[in-house]
């Protein structure tokens, strides 16, 4: 579904869900009734072309809404083979995904991998005349590859348990005189940090390169013993694993090259947000990255964003404010991205950056474009 399919579902919900506010909107001077006039002059536009530089001092109210910069940014990502009865070798799902150098400059890798072994032992002691200590036993051993270097690793595993002599009748390992060890877990795990060039070269992406399947091989061995008396065993061993990679990097901080707006009067607020490259998914939709510093007749306010959805095949997040924002004034738009040492800012405001809004009978109208957006 399109943003503006998407917008106008919203829309309807909205004034279908508010009959009182869109009541009130409705004895209002609506938008296609007046474009000619004040409610969506260009007054404003014109003043800001007239002056080279911004007609509101807002350098030091951004310079507060700054987050603290952070030399790198990371993204993490977990690979697992599940639980798999062994011995086996079987690949990691789904396939781990190369570091996107637009991004920024690769700095260092963490990798992490755990591997376990289990068994559920079963044993019974079949001496009529002595009681005796059964003690389980897992290992195993195993390799990852696929990596830059393969891991490998061995693991095991003991318990003990005390038991009667066997007092006759069916083996059915039930009783004091069986041993019952329902999940015997051995594991290992590894980390490492990578930071020399081949290993960097190899995590990053290239063209027709962007994953990398990794494959785990697992051999386990389980059984049970005691000093004395016969034993009869059942086992069941199985294996798993996890690899999580950790990409540390310096950023490359995009501008933003388009803002559009969606909503007028009593409308939710919607914006648009075109980013010149990729950003890191988690940080684009983090609320707390973004602030407007938002202007009417009264003076300068902030106002927070409400929610936030990143499409990364187009590089735009569409952000819905916590409150309205007038559209007769040029707004900014500031972005705080971890790894950018400044806030990336953007205007918008008036005709120039609404790309659509609800008419009186709830319909969602597009609006086309005028030129390019104001910038700061």
């Amino acid at each position: 579904m399109s943003f503006l399919n998407q917008y106008a579902t919203a829309f309807r919900q909205w004034s279908t869900s508010r009959p009182r506010r869109l009541a009130r909107r409705r004895q209002t001077p609506l938008l296609e009734a007046l474009e000619p006039i004040e409610l969506l002059s260009l007054a404003s536009l014109w003043r800001l072309a007239r002056h080279p530089t911004p007609l509101f001092k807002t350098p030091a109210l951004i310079h507060k809404l700054s987050a603290a910069s952070m030399p790198v940014s990371t993204a993490m990502q977990t690979v697992t083979v599940t639980d798999t009865l062994t011995n086996f070798t079987l690949p990691f799902a789904p396939p781990a995904q190369l570091f996107n150098p637009a991004l920024g400059t690769l700095t260092s890798v963490d990798v992490t991998s755990a591997v376990s072994i289990s068994s559920s032992i079963k044993s019974q002691n079949t001496s009529t005349v002595s009681p005796t200590v059964i003690t389980a036993h897992v290992s195993g051993a195993y390799q990852i590859n696929g990596l830059s270097a393969p891991i490998t690793g061995t693991s095991s595993k003991s318990a003990s348990r005390m038991v009667t002599a066997f007092p006759g009748g069916p083996i059915d390992f039930t009783g004091p005189s069986a041993a019952i060890f329902p999940s015997l877990s051995a594991t290992d795990s590894k980390t490492f940090t990578l930071t020399d060039s081949a290993s960097l070269a190899f995590f990053t992406a290239s063209a027709g390169r962007s994953s990398i399947t990794l494959t785990l091989a697992e051999q386990g061995a389980s059984d049970a013993s005691a000093p004395n008396g016969n034993l009869q065993t059942q086992v069941r061993t199985s294996g798993s694993g996890t690899v999580t990679l950790v990409y540390h990097y310096a950023s490359v901080c995009p501008t933003i090259t388009n803002i559009v707006r969606y909503g007028i009067h009593y409308q939710p607020t919607v914006l648009a947000v075109t980013f010149s490259q990729p950003v890191n998914p988690a940080d684009a939709q983090n609320v707390k990255n973004y602030k407007i510093v938002a202007h009417d007749a009264t003076g300068t306010h902030t106002v927070s964003v409400a929610s936030a959805v990143y499409n990364s095949a187009t590089n735009t997040v569409r952000l819905t404010t916590a409150r309205q924002v007038n559209l007769h004034y040029i707004n900014s738009l500031v972005v705080n991205l971890p790894g950018c040492p400044t806030p990336i800012v953007g205007a918008f405001g008036g005709k120039a950056s609404l790309g659509g809004y609800g008419n009186k009978a709830g319909q969602f109208v597009t609006y086309p474009g005028y030129g390019p957006l104001p910038t700061l």
